[in-house]
């Protein structure tokens, strides 16, 4: 009995001092890999597509250590000035083995639709979005581990309708109908083509509703654009305002008179 004993308490302790040998290799392995830049980030030429700004990350894993580094996951927020995230992109890598290297491409997809719709100011007005990196993994098949990098990097964002003004409106009127002539203009300082249905509500000081009208606009990234509209009204209204609709988002309210 105590000889079995015995043997259980060698077989614990041996077993304890690989347990220990293993930690310790795999802790020291993957913090040399790590330290020696075994994941890498380059950035890439932006591109746009679909009202989408792709930022592609090319990405290198480099395996120096002793065991296998599987379940690779990069995770991308793109956060407004609030905090808010306004986009999130995932790059998934199965498996990287002992002494080898993967490589790909972690796409940074923003829509510009998910942009304005959580802050409507970013239709017309200059700022920045911040991105976070996350980049989780097993490590032996046995360790997970997560990196956080916050504020990665900053990235301009530019309006699409910056600085959108509505100039000097002139009422029109005969017997049949009356009619605003609404002069505006824009700055596209984007990387996306601002092109879209652009609507005009009209309510008079009170805020009544008296008209709406439509039109198309296309401007590319960089152009300045102008042009006017007119829109029939149900009566006469010397001042007011001009509530703007850009393919649905919205409104951007302008003053008139």
């Amino acid at each position: 009995m105590r000889q079995a004993v015995r043997a259980l308490g060698w077989m614990t302790t041996i077993a304890m001092i690989l347990l220990a040998i293993f930690l310790f290799t795999s802790v020291y392995s993957m913090f040399s890999t790590l330290m020696g830049r075994g994941i890498d980030f380059r950035g890439g030429q932006p591109y746009t597509s679909n009202g989408v700004l792709v930022l592609p990350l090319r990405f290198f894993v480099n395996n120096t250590g002793y065991y296998d580094i599987s379940e690779v996951n990069f995770t991308t927020y793109v956060r407004d000035y609030g905090g808010t995230i306004v986009s999130k992109s995932v790059t998934f890598v199965e498996l990287v083995a002992r002494g080898n290297t993967v490589e790909g491409v972690h796409n940074v997809s923003i829509s510009l639709a998910d942009v304005v719709t959580t802050n409507l100011t970013y239709l017309t007005r200059d700022s920045e979005l911040k991105m976070d990196l996350s980049i989780g993994f097993r490590y032996a098949y046995a360790l997970s581990f997560q990196l956080s990098i916050p504020n990665m990097s900053r990235m301009p964002w530019g309006a699409p309708l910056y600085n959108l003004s509505v100039g000097e409106v002139l009422y029109h009127s005969n017997r049949t109908r009356h009619l605003l002539d609404i002069p505006f203009s824009f700055e596209n300082h984007s990387v996306f083509n601002a092109t879209g249905i652009m609507q005009f509500n009209v309510y008079n000081s009170q805020e009544e509703y008296l008209g709406s009208g439509a039109m198309y606009v296309s401007a590319p990234p960089g152009s300045r654009y102008e042009d006017r509209i007119e829109v029939v009204i149900s009566k006469e209204a010397a001042t007011g305002y001009v509530h703007i609709y850009f393919e649905g988002f919205g409104p951007v309210v302008k003053t008139y008179g």
